[in-house]
């Protein structure tokens, strides 16, 4: 048996029914991303929070554009 999904995960990504990402409600507003494979049997950390997840999301998804980093001004 694998493992199951808590009942506060929320899932905001899947595919093909056999991967999907959660995170846990009720962890603040930038909760870490968790990531299931079917067959690993356990919930893998993928990102220290949903922010760090969706930036590096976009930039593999468009790997040619410059990264516009904050100037802290």
């Amino acid at each position: 048996g694998g493992s199951t999904l808590p009942e506060n995960a929320f899932v905001f990504c899947g595919h093909q029914g056999y991967q999907f990402l959660f995170f846990h409600l009720g962890e603040g507003p930038d909760p870490e991303i968790h990531h299931y494979l079917d067959g690993d049997g356990e919930f893998k950390v993928v990102a220290p929070a949903f922010s760090d997840w969706l930036v590096q999301a976009v930039r593999d998804e468009f790997p040619d554009v410059p990264a516009n980093e904050p100037d802290g001004a």
